[in-house]
């Protein structure tokens, strides 16, 4: 099997998933505090300041936490990162593939000055008298 079947194979599994919004507060704060966990009480499992807490979850809001940070956090969590791109607008990874070759297929080929040959000869500069 390929690596494209085996993504929509993953994609079949996950297909629910790609049309979930983050939550407005973030994953992090969120299930934190449905499982009535405190930013202190990750923190203390985490050996890191509240604040500390308080910056992984605003990060995540603003799109700028790390992976590594948003790992650990989950961890303290019990919970795991699942980190997955998927095909927008509902496409499968096959026809995003086939709509790819279409596009790019379908644009001229340009040659950078350094690549283009000619079959014309050279012509010396005329000699100045």
């Amino acid at each position: 099997m390929n690596t494209i079947n085996s993504l929509d194979l993953l994609l079949q599994v996950v297909g629910g998933v790609r049309n979930m919004d983050r939550p407005e507060k973030g994953w992090l704060a969120t299930i934190r505090k449905a499982l009535h966990v405190s930013q202190a009480d990750v923190a203390k499992t985490l050996e890191v300041t509240q604040s500390t807490v308080a910056a992984f979850e605003r990060n995540e809001v603003n799109r700028a936490i790390t992976l590594g940070s948003l790992d650990k956090a989950a961890e303290a969590l019990n919970c795991k990162v699942v980190y997955l791109i998927v095909p927008s607008d509902g496409l499968t990874f096959q026809q995003l593939a086939n709509t790819r070759e279409r596009t790019t297929s379908a644009q001229p080929k340009s040659q950078s000055a350094a690549s283009k040959v000619s079959d014309s000869p050279v012509e010396p500069p005329p000699d100045a008298a």
